[in-house]
């Protein structure tokens, strides 16, 4: 009996090994030991059935080599670079590499450098070693921003002088990780340049013709199409996504269909397959046909970037050839073994890659999951076969990617399957025609615009069908990133369905996976958990009540761009929230709410959008408001539209909130001294602004929240300070003589720190009448401000509160049943 698929078992025994690269060596060797035996005994076992069990059964020797390699390669390219060491941020550095890309953006070039030299500006003295001026660090990739746009060819030796930089990690939940993106793509720091100088003019011609080539089919696609439409065809043909519309990409990505914006296999097997039917009806023969259609499919593979989904797309089609010219079965699970296990030993950190995942998952779902359910559908009309046949592979791709997607994305479009079916059948005629167009184009303009306008029609029916799409209810759902233990019940139920069918097949048990998707539908946590989001200098607190409901008390910043989009959003998403039913605006300065403008800005709609929906507004009242007699308590709502007359109405982040708001029907509310809202065991108290306090500036007329649920005490004082704190300091003495707080050790377990930890608040008086445990500063890192002053943190530390702050920490989480809590820091040390 023969086994089949060995390299299925290569490679799995090579996945296993980097599973456990963070072990000690000397464990793996045990564990090694015992793999070792264990086979042997098997082997010994096979042996004395025949000589041709024992022959087929041979290659399990081989295991333990492919389980080492795995272990090493994923070790070594897990090591920091050696240079990490010797700089916080970012140094002055001369640098001397060879050209491996060159992209020309509107504003900079940039340049990926391989083979790289790195020499620092400056001695540096670590412990007791010395880095002088002319030490060298080896670096395999760097990624150059250079200011000026130079005719730089791939294969060249430039030089440069600049500052390089590390790549930023992620600092909260659902950010993007600019450093794990990188070290997949081998890339170790970035640098920005003024000046780049040639020092060898010697290039690689065969990948100069193809980026000329690149060049003048993406000059054609920008001529003859729309600058929507050329993005599109520069991303699907050339694998060039610059020029994407970025409303575009999130429309396709919204609704299930962006892998059509990437170099897949379908792309790649359209075209090498239709080479090499081409060749063959020439009367070629069929081994030179296979070898030209495999130098073709290559060379296209490098003119797109190699990306790692067109990697495993041109692997998986030379192994079809190749099994063409041999007369074998072609076997898509054994091809795709290979392919990833050829891509992971020259790159194991592509394991953790949305595109490989994604990717290896579609061809799984396919091959795997397809053949099972197609057995619940016997259709013997053609057509009907054709249709049902393309919405089950959708949807098996589906089963399989449907983690992935919600791990890295947090969130499904509902109605994906049913898009693919409809749309994906159009890209073969959309690739054939840009191809075509993009050629004749590059000889002859008109013609090309000729063949392009078909493309180009169908991707306006995209547009057109996807915005239909967009007014379809709940038609994405944002359900955040699920648990590891709840992926891997998942694939493990996935697995014991396909080994079930395969030992007795049943058309019946394929209607379980239809119900496993509901293993991912969020549950309610019972614990009050808070949330200080990280936004660089700003602040922005999320508060999830025990009941579901969500709160978020300011969200902005000045030292981090788009924060709304790139850190809060995210964030929201990771942990499947879609609504917010209150956000607080502490004051108007633009580090506490230009997050919430963006958030308001891309409302589309309640529920289902996959856009975030504010439910309630919460502003601050002040004596000086004409109309705030017109307000009752926030517990029974009054809330009104008219502007108020105060100097606030001059502030225009104060009426850019307000008109946004009423544009997308969002009620506003105003809140003041002893207005409340109760939320089961939770009560949000507001402290300040106090019944007769006259706004006069921004931060001294701060919103000051006392979050209170059962023994558990937080208090969030926005920018608070001078006649504000002093106010504030009243009421939290009355407070604590209502409340008889007087004889405890501490009043509150969590204080956001007023004003990003500023020496110009939180002084002593305040100190004593709060006593907080813990003490959570919002602030970025080397900013102008100084934050936090030293200061402040000597009157904390005089009082014995322990102090996080979020550009060391990241994103402080704190969790508690009411009598006790855990506080988590995002980044470990």
């Amino acid at each position: 009996m023969r086994v089949k698929r060995p390299i299925v078992w290569f490679l799995l025994t090579f996945l296993g090994g980097m599973g456990l690269y963070r072990l000690d060596p000397f464990l793996i060797y045990i564990f090694l030991f015992i793999l070792i035996l264990i086979l042997v005994f098997i082997l010994f076992k096979i042996s004395r059935t025949s000589l041709i069990n024992f022959i087929s059964y041979s290659f399990l020797l081989i295991l333990p080599v492919f389980f080492l390699l795995g272990y090493f390669t994923m070790k070594n390219n897990n090591m920091p670079h050696d240079l990490d060491t010797y700089f916080d941020e970012k140094i002055g550095a001369s640098i001397i590499g060879r050209v491996r890309q060159v992209e020309d953006k509107e504003t900079y070039q940039l340049i990926i450098l391989e083979e790289g030299i790195i020499v620092l500006d400056n001695d540096k003295k670590i412990g007791n070693d010395r880095l002088v001026s002319n030490d060298r660090f080896y670096s395999g990739g760097l990624k150059v921003y250079n200011k000026l746009h130079m005719d730089l060819k791939i294969g060249q030796t430039i030089s440069l002088k600049g500052e390089i930089s590390k790549f930023q990690k992620a600092t909260n939940p659902g950010q993007f990780d600019e450093y794990t993106y990188n070290k997949i793509l081998k890339n170790d720091y970035k640098i920005y340049c003024d000046r780049v100088q040639v020092i060898n003019e010697e290039y690689s011609p065969y990948n100069e013709f193809l980026q000329g080539v690149k060049n003048k089919i993406g000059r054609v696609y920008k001529n003859s199409l729309s600058s929507q439409n050329s993005g599109i065809l520069s991303a699907m043909v050339l694998g060039d996504k610059a020029s994407l519309d970025t409303d575009i990409k999130a429309l396709y990505q919204t609704h299930g269909i962006s892998h059509i914006l990437s170099i897949s296999g379908l792309h790649v097997s359209l075209i090498g397959m239709t080479i090499y039917k081409l060749l063959r009806k020439t009367g070629i023969p069929i081994v030179l046909a296979a070898f030209l259609s495999i130098i073709f499919i290559y060379s296209y593979g490098v003119l797109t970037g190699f990306g790692v989904s067109t990697l495993r797309a041109v692997i998986m089609l030379i192994l079809m050839v190749f099994s063409k010219i041999l007369g074998r079965t072609y076997d898509i699970i054994s091809a795709a073994s290979l392919s990833g296990l050829i891509i992971l030993i020259n790159n194991p950190l592509q394991i953790f890659s949305t595109g490989f995942l994604l990717s290896f998952g579609a061809v799984l779902g396919i091959g795997l999951i397809y053949p099972f359910i197609s057995n619940v559908f016997p259709i013997k009309n053609k057509f009907i076969k054709v249709i049902v046949d393309s919405l089950l592979i959708s949807l098996s791709v589906q089963i399989v990617t449907l983690p992935i997607l919600l791990y890295f994305f947090f969130e499904v479009s509902v109605y994906s399957v049913l898009f693919n079916v409809i749309l994906v059948p159009f890209v073969s005629v959309i690739i054939g025609l840009a191809i075509i167009g993009g050629v004749l184009g590059a000889i002859y303009l008109p013609l090309g615009i000729f063949f392009l306008a078909g493309s180009s029609y169908i991707l306006d029916f995209y547009e057109w069908v996807l915005s239909i799409a967009n007014r379809l209810p709940y038609h994405t759902l944002i359900l955040g990133r699920p648990k590891e233990e709840v992926i891997l019940i998942y694939y493990i139920i996935l697995l014991v369905f396909l080994l079930l069918n395969y030992w007795k097949e049943s058309k019946y048990s394929s209607f379980i996976l239809f119900g496993l998707v509901l293993i991912f539908v969020p549950f309610r946590a019972s614990n009050l958990e808070v949330t200080f989001i990280d936004v660089g200098q700003g602040d922005g607190t999320l508060i999830e009540s025990g009941n579901g409901k969500k709160y978020l008390v300011d969200g902005g910043s000045s030292s981090v761009g788009e924060v709304g989009k790139y850190r809060i959003i995210p964030l929201l998403k990771f942990k499947g929230i879609s609504q917010l039913d209150y956000v607080f605006i502490s004051h108007f300065d633009k580090d506490h709410v230009n997050g919430i403008i963006e958030i308001l800005e891309a409302m589309d709609g309640k529920g289902g959008s996959g856009s975030i929906y504010i439910e309630t507004l919460v502003l601050p009242r002040y004596a000086n408001d004409p109309i705030r007699n017109e307000v009752n308590s926030i517990g029974g709502y009054d809330s009104y539209e008219a502007l108020s007359s105060l100097d606030l109405t001059e502030d225009d982040m104060y009426k850019q909130v307000i008109s946004i708001a009423r544009d997308k029907g969002v009620k506003v509310v105003y809140m003041g001294e002893g207005d409340y809202i109760k939320d089961g065991d939770m009560i949000i108290t507001c402290l300040h602004p106090i019944d007769d306090f006259y706004y006069f500036n921004k931060n001294a007329s701060s919103l000051v929240l006392s979050v209170d649920y059962k023994d558990f005490a937080m208090l969030l004082t926005g920018d608070v300070e001078e006649e504000g704190e002093e106010n504030l300091n009243d009421v939290l003495l009355e407070r604590n003589i209502n409340l008889d707080f007087t004889s405890q050790l501490s009043q509150y377990d969590i204080l956001q720190v007023a004003h990003h930890g500023s020496k110009n608040s939180t002084y002593n008086e305040f100190l004593q009448l709060t006593k907080p445990r813990y003490s959570i500063i919002s602030c970025g890192k080397n900013t102008s401000y100084g934050h936090p002053h030293k200061e402040l943190l000597d009157r904390l530390e005089d009082f014995e509160s322990r102090v996080y702050i979020s550009y060391e920490s990241g994103a402080i989480s704190v969790i508690t049943d009411g009598s006790s809590m855990i506080i988590d820091e995002f980044i470990k040390e």
